[in-house]
């Protein structure tokens, strides 16, 4: 099944739980009727598997100028509408104490993703593509806080990337269910600043047109859990993720990363309990 959008998958199976739900409602329990209703997750799951999408886009080699594996045409990168969608899915992600502690910059000149990404491992941007920053807060220490406020951020360098790396999933699985390929990167060319330091060189793309600081909203706004509008002078840059349309006449397995890879440990298990004498858990791992 190759569908450009995926999302429209999502839909059309979610309609027809909730007709066939509605169809029966004469006939059976609340609960079977429940039941029936619910999201069938299991063909979008299949549809990533089998179309790989969930391998990210990468370049024909790990050289300067090799060939990206997005399309290049303007027509080929997210829409407004799309980003929107995508993003708001992606502010409902869970967080440590229910903050929305994570922020998210979509820039859209070819240039300046460019900048940000860098060429030294081949072409990721361009045309039809938007790179992504994602900044998070409670990373930077007290002691390198800035504030005409006086307002003192907690610094959890866990929950901070915690958050951070959730929400990006969030994004990643949206993305991907509108039919877009994504590449992320967490080393891109204008990083700096040590654990704990802000990254000053990513503070233009948290300023207006005229350089004042953007305002972002952190808790629920309807209940205890509002913590307030934050400036983002105290957000910490985490990584650019540039998303595009994949290239349908190049072949996946010449990319570079993740992307050629073809077979993937199925790291988990499933924890029965510790007794001295059977130590094992009972495992799905691959040996």
């Amino acid at each position: 099944m190759n569908l450009k959008k995926g999302w429209m998958l999502l839909l059309s199976i979610l309609l027809v739980g909730s007709a066939t739900g509605c169809s029966t409602a004469a006939n059976q329990s609340a609960s079977s009727n429940e039941s029936e209703a619910k999201f069938d997750a299991v063909e979008f799951l299949d549809w990533v598997r089998d179309e790989d999408r969930y391998k990210s886009a990468g370049a024909t080699a790990k050289e300067e100028g090799a060939v990206t594996g997005y399309l290049q045409e303007a027509s080929a990168r997210p829409t407004r509408e799309e980003l929107d969608d995508i993003l708001d899915f992606t502010h409902h992600a869970v967080a440590s104490g229910g903050e929305n502690d994570v922020f998210f910059v979509v820039v859209e000149d070819p240039e300046t993703q460019k900048e940000i990404v860098g060429t030294t491992k081949g072409n990721y941007t361009g045309e039809g593509t938007v790179t992504v920053l994602v900044y998070s807060e409670r990373l930077v220490a007290e002691e390198n806080q800035i504030s005409e406020t006086d307002t003192v951020y907690k610094y959890q360098v866990d929950r901070g990337y915690y958050d951070a790396g959730i929400a990006t999933g969030y994004f990643n699985l949206a993305a991907i269910a509108y039919g877009y390929s994504t590449h992320m990167f967490q080393g891109v060319v204008l990083t700096n600043g040590a654990v704990g330091e802000r990254s000053e060189n990513y503070d233009q793309f948290l300023k207006d047109e005229e350089g004042n600081w953007l305002i972002y909203r952190n808790g629920d706004m309807t209940s205890e859990q509002w913590y307030g509008d934050h400036l983002a002078e105290n957000l910490k840059f985490i990584c650019a993720i540039v998303v595009g349309t994949l290239d349908p006449d190049l072949n996946i397995d010449g990319f570079t990363g993740a992307t050629t890879r073809s077979e993937y440990p199925a790291n988990y298990a499933y924890w029965s309990g510790y007794t001295e004498n059977n130590a094992d858990t009972e495992s799905g791992a691959t040996e």
